[in-house]
């Protein structure tokens, strides 16, 4: 019972007693989000702190959400608190029913209620045991009585053996634990545990843009810095007896792969690497593709992705540590697939690594392979993309992260076959790079932080105005267009969760999505110039394509083939036409397609991607996907014909951040002095370019560019305002 007297740090010992009671119980040790609310409100009311438990401080203190997020754009707490209270009722209807002290989260607030309640205890009356007398007990002969000690020693150890198995089998498993590993300015990524689990190499950039290898004790100490290079060091990964770290260096024309110790030392080049490298940017977290490398079990040999010869698609090769030599291990069957990031099972029979469709729309998917041979074998993981795989220890599992439900986050997927899960509750959000201890019971990944808005500036230069947020939150919004008469605005947000289109009003007002396209994952939004359908791209089915749908989200159907890939699309000036780019040909070219239906035509013949049709409907200016082009502007007819480059925009590198205008062209690139970005105007009567205004940020990568108002005097822009990663640790992982 709980003493009538009992003092403040009394009762406080006892809400501590029960709350990690609770933490350890069934009911709650798989939730770690739901813990890790539950901790923080109770250690904030023992604290008398409750009056500051507000959702908003609850939504940045515990669900890492960015200071001045708004609360009704993102109801997490709220959605999490009604989770919290059902799994407190059920604890204490269950587990939980004779508890001393009781926990309750009131509905209306966050802050808890204790409440003492007595606990019987029954003890029970003192036996007394009354033994024979000596004169009346019969003396047994003596085999006898050592056979009946025997017999009671065997029961004895029996009942022992008994008790302690029962007892470890009520042994609770701990609960999971999360915490951040780094906390550092800038990006720590690519994490790599130790076999022993006690220490982590990992990647990170000081804040300067320079990437190098570290090597960090588990939760104490100051990292140590193993490399100093100028070129980028990448992908740590230990050896097996955790002496050495094998990496990639990745200069600007070539890649090497390197050990170096793990304590410090000199490095040593094992051989030079010819894969394919995949376009860098100081945005590491967006780092996806890697090309390994990983150890062998026996620490004789280093697998990593390689190129057979030129003009061949990348491999996955095994390099011998101590000469270099090299032994293909796998073979894409098509010219334009590439294979990496190679991870062996922590007992060696098995390869893990991820096969790529190069090219835009292209897809990864994770194979595995005997180390002995034999054929490969395909995980059911959909058509997204993949930025990590690890292998659980006990072998049965692959653990991966994928942007499969939009945002990336770590899954698990039986080797047996099966659909792929989320690991656990609330870990591995916005995760990738995942690595796993020998014994499956840590799990380290990097965590990445990703905030894009939606930035509105006046293009009367009597105004001189500044740029100014129109849409904001602390999750993504990009990719606006102005709808035909300038009232409304499309755009893509994942504020509420998966990738939607949205529409707001020109003032960023009444924003709310345009339908529940959940599973759809919608980009490059376009208003048809009535403002009556909306067109778009996206992946879901398995493959890029163009969909169309009315203003009001109903009426979605599909434009394009599923024989091939198509994305990026947009109207002709008279809705009669829709331009879309497809790899129907081999090649990524412009088509246009009758509306509402009809056969398709092929536009270029040498290369396309992004392409919009002129103010007075003669000009088709377009993009093109070839390295080499350095993100020249194209034109040709509409009907067809010669294409001629832009002139005047040599060398601007517009890729997708791109507006035409009646009288020339609004287009985002970085200031030759300065590298930074800024936006331009091209005027078509002059042909030269003249800045407008430095950006504060980058433009967001892979989105559809800006989009000038109808009367030409407002431009809408989305940029990154807010990025980096920390590499997390989940403890107790299961």
């Amino acid at each position: 019972m709980i003493p009538a007297g009992a003092d403040e740090p009394q009762r406080a010992a006892l809400i501590h007693a029960q709350l990690e009671k609770m933490l350890a119980s069934a009911e709650f040790r798989q939730s770690v989000r739901i813990c890790r609310f539950l901790r923080f409100v109770v250690e904030c009311a023992l604290q008398g702190e409750g009056d500051r438990l507000k959702e908003s401080l609850i939504g940045v203190e515990v669900f890492d959400r960015s200071l001045g997020y708004d609360p009704k754009l993102e109801p997490i707490v709220r959605t999490e608190a009604h989770r919290l209270r059902e799994k407190l009722r059920k604890y204490y209807q269950d587990e939980g029913s004779k508890s001393a002290v009781v926990i309750s989260l009131p509905k209306g607030g966050y802050a808890p209620v204790f409440e003492f309640r007595p606990v019987e205890v029954r003890q029970n009356p003192e036996k007394v045991i009354t033994l024979p007398s000596p004169e009346v007990v019969e003396r047994e002969p003596a085999a006898k009585s050592r056979m009946s000690l025997w017999l009671f020693l065997g029961v004895a150890v029996a009942c022992s053996t008994v008790a302690v198995l029962l007892w470890s089998s009520r042994k609770p498993v701990p609960a999971p634990s999360l915490s951040p590993l780094t906390s550092f300015p800038g990006s720590a990524f690519c994490p790599s545990l130790a076999p022993d689990g006690q220490r982590v190499a990992f990647v990170w950039d000081g804040g300067s843009g320079n990437f190098d290898i570290y090597v960090k004790q588990i939760n104490i100490g100051d990292p140590l810095r193993l490399t100093t290079n100028a070129a980028q060091d990448l992908d740590p990964a230990w050896s097996p007896d955790g002496r050495q770290i094998a990496f990639l260096r990745r200069w600007p024309d070539h890649q090497e792969l390197l050990v170096i110790p793990a304590m410090g030392g000199a490095e040593r080049k094992i051989a030079d690497i010819s894969a394919k490298q995949s376009p860098w940017a100081v945005d590491a977290a967006g780092y996806v593709r890697h090309l390994g490398p990983a150890w062998s079990p026996n620490g004789a040999q280093i697998a990593i992705a390689d190129a057979p010869g030129a003009g061949e698609p990348d491999s996955i090769y095994l390099f011998n540590v101590e000469t270099g030599e090299r032994r293909r291990l796998t073979s894409p069957p098509r010219p334009d697939e590439a294979d990496s990031q190679p991870v062996f099972s922590f007992r060696g029979d098995m390869l893990a690594f991820v096969r790529w469709r190069n090219g835009a729309g292209g897809s990864p998917a994770i194979y595995l392979q005997s180390t002995k041979g034999g054929d490969l074998r395909r995980l059911a993981v959909d058509n997204r993309q993949l930025a990590g795989i690890a292998w659980s220890a006990d072998g049965r599992r692959i653990i991966f992260s994928s942007d499969r439900d939009d945002e990336y986050k770590l899954w698990e997927v039986p080797i047996s076959g099966g659909q792929p899960a989320p690991v656990g509750s609330g870990v591995g959000i916005r995760g990738q790079h995942p690595s796993l201890s020998a014994d499956g019971r840590r799990l380290a990944y990097t965590e990445r932080v990703y905030s894009t808005n939606i930035w509105r500036v006046s293009l009367d230069q009597q105004t001189a105005e500044p740029p100014a947020p129109l849409l904001s939150s602390s999750r993504t919004d990009d990719s606006p267009q102005y709808s035909p008469d300038g009232r409304r605005v499309l755009f893509i947000s994942n504020r509420l969760g998966p990738r939607q289109i949205w529409i707001c009003d020109a003032d960023g007002g009444h924003a709310a999505p345009l339908a529940s396209l959940r599973d759809v994952l919608p980009g490059t939004p376009r208003w048809s110039p009535d403002a009556s359908w909306i067109l778009f791209d996206s992946k879901h089915e398995g493959f890029g394509a163009v969909y169309v749908m009315d203003a009001e989200g109903a009426r979605l159907r599909r434009l394009t083939p599923a024989s091939s890939s198509s994305m990026m699309a947009s109207w002709s000036n008279d809705a009669k036409w829709v331009y879309y780019s497809s790899n129907r040909s081999g090649d990524w070219e412009i088509w246009k397609q009758p509306m509402p239906e009809g056969p398709p035509s092929q536009v270029t013949l040498h290369g396309g991607l992004e392409a919009k049709e002129s103010r007075d409907g003669r000009l088709l200016y377009y993009t093109k996907d070839v390295p080499t082009d350095h993100g020249r502007l194209w034109q040709i007819p509409v009907e067809g014909g010669t294409e001629t480059p832009v002139d005047g925009l040599e060398g601007s590198n517009l890729g997708r951040q791109w507006a035409l205008a009646d009288t020339g062209i609004y287009f985002v690139s970085r200031t030759p002095a300065t590298a930074e970005y800024g936006l331009f105007f091209f005027d078509f009567a002059t042909r030269r370019t003249r800045p407008l205004f430095a950006l504060a940020n980058k433009p967001v990568p892979g989105t559809s560019g800006p989009s000038v108002s109808p009367d030409g005097h407002w431009l809408l822009y989305s940029q990154v305002d807010r990025q980096g990663s920390n590499v997390m640790l989940l403890q107790n992982f299961h």
